[in-house]
């Protein structure tokens, strides 16, 4: 699957560990030209989900999408894949799965400096963006799709490394590592 449309996705629950509402005050000052905002709450706090659907109707109006209802993964993928902008709030690691199936489909991925997965991905190599510095109005591209280049040279990164030599290379140099 790729990215076949230019929506946002915030976040991959309904805790606040995704920072939603920051999120959203980021957001709220670009013109985001009637594009879907899908926010994922189907699990996690009932009551965070509430508040947060409540905010984000009130900022967004009826381009906010919550996602309330568990999916299946393909019934997932489906609904994300419209999302060619990603905005993953994270202070800490969180949402793996979901940062590396954006970044592999082709999305521009946004991920705050703390976390340790932008500084994994941004090591390895991997175009992503970081949202104190790039997600503002005054970056041009930053609400616009990931070029092929990018897209292409991200998913060759991710495949190597995620291969399972490399992953059994890296497993022995941690082990030898550890013992010594």
């Amino acid at each position: 699957d790729t990215i076949c449309g230019n929506d946002i996705l915030i976040g991959n629950s309904a805790s606040a560990s995704n920072n939603h509402l920051e999120a959203f005050d980021r957001l709220r000052k670009f013109d985001t030209d009637n594009r879907k905002i899908l926010v994922p709450l189907s699990y996690g706090d009932p009551k965070y989900a509430d508040y947060v659907e409540e905010i984000g109707v009130r900022t967004f109006g009826n381009d906010f999408i919550p996602l309330r209802k568990f999916l299946s993964l393909n019934e997932y993928i489906q609904q994300i894949k419209t999302c060619g902008i990603v905005i993953m709030n994270h202070y800490r690691q969180q949402a793996l799965g979901n940062v590396l199936t954006m970044i592999y489909m082709g999305a521009r991925v946004f991920l705050n400096e703390s976390n340790t997965i932008f500084q994994f991905l941004t090591r390895i190599g991997v175009t992503v963006f970081s949202i104190e510095k790039d997600l503002n109005t005054d970056n041009r591209e930053a609400l616009v799709n990931l070029p092929g280049h990018y897209i292409e040279k991200n998913r060759i990164l991710l495949r190597n490394f995620m291969s399972e030599e490399n992953i059994i290379q890296n497993l022995k140099e941690g082990l030898k590592d550890f013992n010594s």
